[in-house]
């Protein structure tokens, strides 16, 4: 056991006598390696800082969309509309149908300044951005009309991928499209 030990700190010496004799790196060479770790570091941060921001962005469609409610039918006479939210409460986003105008009519609650705004509907990879108008009489809300041969419109009607309303710079809601949803559709077309 002893001969084992005395190998052992005479390996360690040897080594520690190689790195001795071996040249210091020129400063040039040294600033060049402290200068390279700095950029990898800063590129780590980096994409992690834009990691967390998809993640964050994710989590918060995932949250709107997981603890918004459902999608309900309104029992409005005549009307052909479909809301989601909590069942007896305000709808956080409506989709209804204007069949005189033959639009799809997009409101989602929201308070702001009363006037125009831009409206981004997401579904998939699909993208639209429509006028709306802020109001919030008789409550808030932003109203935008899209018509009902639109391309993004009727593939909603078939999508499995969720709805995302995004108003102006604001926020994205996110809601998963459901059968009253679709009923909408449907009836409208």
């Amino acid at each position: 056991m002893e001969r084992i030990r005395t190998m052992i700190a005479m390996a360690g010496m040897l080594a520690i006598s190689a790195c001795a004799e071996r040249e210091a790196p020129d400063a040039a060479a040294k600033d060049r390696t402290l200068a390279e770790a700095r950029e990898a570091e800063d590129a780590k941060r980096a994409a992690g800082i834009a990691a967390a921001a998809n993640e964050s962005a994710s989590n918060e469609a995932a949250a709107a969309t997981a603890g918004g409610g459902r999608w309900f039918a309104s029992d409005a006479p005549g009307e052909i509309a479909a809301n989601y939210g909590q069942p007896d409460s305000e709808a956080q986003l409506s989709v209804r149908c204007d069949k005189t105008r033959r639009e799809m009519v997009i409101v989602r609650s929201v308070a702001m300044a009363d006037g125009p705004v831009d409206v981004r509907l997401t579904n998939g990879v699909r993208s639209i951005v429509v006028s709306g108008q802020a109001t919030s009489q008789p409550m808030p809300q932003v109203v935008a009309r899209v018509p009902i041969s639109d391309a993004f419109v009727t593939g909603l009607a078939n999508s499995n991928d969720a709805i995302a309303v995004q108003i102006g710079d604001g926020e994205r809601f996110t809601a998963p499209l459901g059968e009253p949803f679709r009923g909408v559709f449907d009836q409208c077309g």
